[in-house]
């Protein structure tokens, strides 16, 4: 539920941003800024409700979700696509069928596929990957080997965040 909202403000950020610079700065902000907030609202709030077991955790997010509920209705209920240029082309297969698909469409599946296998290496081939595997599973054995465990599970919070408002369009 939290990371829906997640995905409402990176749409929010990405439409407040493309309309200053464009779409292309927009896709690549939009989620930096949706993942600094999403490591700031684990850092500063859910790591100290944490220790209260998970009602706290579960009431405090729905807080969260409220207040931003409340915050993006401030703006209005029509929706707005961020969409770049490439909306207006797509391609034909006329194997006796006459289908247009639009080349927007296969950009996002693009995206969708590169985020999948970026993702998948990061996990099964890097020490940062190790390191957040094993913080899951043994966080007081990767705390002795010297990893700040809070701060790994800040950064893996903030980059969920972060995909989360990767994913978002706009609904204003």
């Amino acid at each position: 539920m939290l990371m829906h909202h997640f995905y409402m403000l990176g749409a929010y950020f990405a439409y407040q941003i493309s309309s200053a610079v464009g779409f292309w700065p927009a896709l690549v902000l939009a989620p930096i800024c949706a993942g600094i907030l999403g490591a700031a609202l684990e850092r500063w709030g859910l790591r100290g409700v944490r220790q209260h077991g998970h009602v706290a955790e579960m009431l405090f997010t729905f807080s969260f979700v409220l207040i931003i509920q409340r915050l993006c209705s401030l703006f209005g209920d029509e929706w707005q696509y961020l969409t770049p240029s490439l909306r207006s082309f797509s391609f034909s297969i006329s194997a006796g069928v006459g289908i247009n698909y639009p080349v927007y469409r296969l950009f996002m599946v693009g995206i969708s596929v590169g985020m999948f296998a970026a993702l998948l290496l990061l996990i099964t081939k890097t020490r940062i990957g190790i390191i957040v595997q094993a913080s899951l599973t043994h966080p007081e054995m990767v705390g002795f080997l010297g990893h700040n465990v809070p701060k790994v599970f800040t950064f893996v919070f903030g980059f969920g965040c972060g995909l989360a408002g990767l994913a978002g369009r706009y609904r204003r």
